[in-house]
């Protein structure tokens, strides 16, 4: 963690001020430290760089959604064999981009990977990808935001990170540092890992959730999130956060269905178990209700409107699919809404 951040940081819980015990540093960074809050009593810590601000944080917490999800397709084939050689002598060409994913990731836990299959694989998914156009829609965002930001002084929080999409196109010709931030430790401590050592020194990983922040209040001039808002169960709770540590803007890349597609939004409510504050998220107009509810004014810029086709699930590990939505063909909306303080 960078110590330039150190002031500007409070309990999550109790926001009150924090007492530090640096165990570890470097000229810029805190490499371990213990934090304690000597008010409603909550540990955290910074340990290998990494900033942990989770309330109630324990070792044994069980697995995040992340983990889950990683562990996942290992412990399918384990236990189905059948599956996992039908899907190492299946045809590349017969295979939908879910599964030539499942199948990349089983060779690369062989001892030496062929690297010219993996290749092949990732062009066989690439020109074979129905969603091509979805996924072309997302990085013209990431461009967006890059282009608005390329000149910021100061440092840029992320939030709602996941694997760094976002922070990975910022690092891209700018000076500025950039915090990424999740809940989960899991994925901060996993990821990131092919960083070039130019960019880890401009990093800080900060493990938080996004309605209960560790800074202070104004102490964040640029915030951005990549479809993380629209991750978040309690999506006010986090809005509300960020315009309070906010002191200029947030970039919040998203994506929308039909205003209109009732159905969509009901199935997905009662087979993904989604709260009603992230169904009405996924609505334009209601999300940007949201955010103009918690102080910000908000515009939406760079809108694209492309076909999505329903998300590929496996043929070899039931409902296995990296995206719950859409669930039927449909178009979807891609933009970034700025709001500002």
């Amino acid at each position: 963690m960078h110590k330039y951040l150190q002031p500007l940081l409070i309990c999550p819980k109790c926001r009150n001020e924090l007492d530090w015990k640096i165990t570890k540093t470097t000229k810029k960074y805190f490499v371990n430290a213990d934090i304690n809050c000597p008010k409603c009593g909550q540990k955290y810590f910074v340990k290998d760089r990494i900033a942990n601000f989770l309330i109630d944080y324990k070792e044994e917490t069980p697995p995040d959604n992340w983990e889950r999800y990683e562990e996942y397709d290992s412990l399918f084939f384990e236990d189905n064999l059948d599956k996992k050689q039908a899907l190492l002598n299946a045809p590349l060409e017969s295979l939908n981009v879910v599964d030539l994913y499942l199948l990349n990731r089983l060779l690369q836990k062989v001892d030496k990977p062929d690297v010219k299959t993996q290749e092949k694989i990732t062009e066989v998914s690439r020109l074979s990808n129905p969603t091509r156009p979805v996924q072309n829609a997302g990085p013209s965002q990431l461009s967006y935001v890059w282009n608005m930001l390329r000149n910021h002084s100061g440092f840029v929080l992320d939030i709602a990170s996941g694997l760094g999409s976002l922070a990975n196109r910022l690092f891209a010709s700018t000076k500025f540092d950039i915090i990424v931030s999740d809940i989960s430790y899991f994925v901060l401590r996993d990821s990131y890992k092919n960083l070039s050592v130019a960019k880890n020194n401009r990093l800080t990983k900060m493990a938080f959730d996004a309605t209960a922040s560790p800074f202070r209040d104004g102490s964040v001039d640029m915030i951005t999130t990549y479809y993380g808002l629209q991750e978040i169960p309690s999506t006010k709770s986090a809005l509300k956060e960020c315009h309070r540590i906010c002191n200029d803007k947030f970039y919040i890349i998203a994506s929308f269905g039909p205003e209109d597609d009732d159905e969509t939004y009901k199935i997905a409510k009662e087979i993904y178990k989604l709260s009603d504050e992230l169904i009405m998220a996924g609505r334009k107009d209601s999300c940007m209700e949201f955010i103009r509810k918690v102080g910000f004014n908000v515009k939406c810029e760079n809108s694209k409107s492309v076909f999505a086709p329903k998300a590929p699930r496996s043929e070899f590990i039931p409902n296995f699919g990296f995206d719950a939505l859409p669930i039927v063909d449909t178009t979807v909306e891609f933009c970034t809404l700025i709001a500002k303080k």
